[in-house]
């Protein structure tokens, strides 16, 4: 006798799990917010872009730091029938990465306008445990790449920025380089046609970026 058996009687679930190592891209320092009577942007890997008058200007944190994460994806099987039940994800280790040993912050300015003159020398960091720090050296003025030897504060001045052309420069301050210090940025040393311009005071956090897209 052969005994028939419905489908909706059959209550055995089969489960599997598989698990993946992605490494995902970093924590970085980034701007918390964009101020007040500002206009800019925050990107996905934490670069932050100011509209500033007759220019633009964009800022990026070295200090990112990789991690890895295991995503593991769950299914469940009822015969002819596969049910997906959400990806589970935790983070692990930090990945091993040489890191510079002092805050490093690269700014690059696109000048809609002319008359720009940067002085690298006026910007501070206040970090939240440590007291104000000026910058210690410099890269710049460097067309687009920002490449180029560091020069030491004293040899600062009043940069020109030419319009339609983007100039980097690269400032290096003696504080902590991780991305889970807290600090602010005093944006200071713009000038437009010989008058300054208004500082602009940013506060970074932690940040979880990965590429731009």
């Amino acid at each position: 006798m052969v005994m028939r058996i419905p489908l909706s009687a059959i209550g055995i679930v089969f489960l599997a799990c598989a698990s993946a190592q992605v490494r995902i891209p970093y924590n970085a320092s980034a701007p918390s917010v964009i101020p007040d009577g500002v206009l800019g942007r925050i990107d996905s890997d934490g670069a932050t872009t100011l509209y500033m008058e007759g220019l633009d200007l964009k800022i990026a944190v070295q200090n990112q730091r990789s991690y890895e994460r295991v995503s593991t994806l769950r299914f469940g099987l009822v015969p002819f029938f596969p049910i997906i039940l959400p990806t589970v994800e935790h983070e692990v280790r930090p990945v091993e990465t040489e890191e510079p040993s002092q805050l490093v912050i690269f700014f690059s300015f696109d000048p809609r306008e002319a008359g720009n003159h940067f002085n690298p020398d006026s910007v501070m960091v206040d970090p939240d445990d440590g007291i104000v720090q000026s910058m210690e050296s410099f890269k710049g003025p460097a067309d687009g790449a920002c490449a180029g030897a560091w020069a030491g504060s004293e040899s600062s001045r009043d940069f020109e920025l030419p319009r339609g052309q983007t100039t980097c420069f690269v400032l290096q301050f003696p504080m902590q380089y991780s991305p889970y210090a807290h600090f602010g940025l005093h944006l200071s040393g713009l000038s437009r046609l010989g008058e300054p311009t208004s500082p602009v005071d940013l506060r970074f956090i932690e940040f979880k970026g990965h590429a731009a897209d």
